[in-house]
């Protein structure tokens, strides 16, 4: 019981600290909205500092379904605001 206790304090304090890590202004990315190599690099770029951020705690399991939410909603984010501004470039 106490070594499971021991193990989920570790894991909570590991991700206290990856959290810490990734609050704030994660990073800026530029793309250009009518390429999508571009836009793929900038959620490639986005990823890359979320897993840099992580580090070597990106298999604890408090984290890594953290991170993984956290991947997608940039990628969604940058979709759309690619999608928005080819919209806006075309009125």
């Amino acid at each position: 019981m106490l070594k499971g206790l021991d193990q989920l304090q570790r894991q909570l304090k590991e991700a206290q600290e990856v959290l810490q890590a990734l609050d704030g202004d994660l990073c800026t990315v530029n793309f250009n909205p009518h390429d999508p190599s571009s836009i793929e690099q900038a959620i490639q770029q986005v990823e890359n500092v979320i897993d840099e951020r992580t580090g070597q705690h990106a298999s604890n399991p408090i984290i890594q379904p953290l991170a993984a939410e956290m991947k997608e909603r940039y990628r969604s984010e940058i979709l759309d605001r690619a999608a928005a501004a080819r919209l806006e470039a075309d009125e």
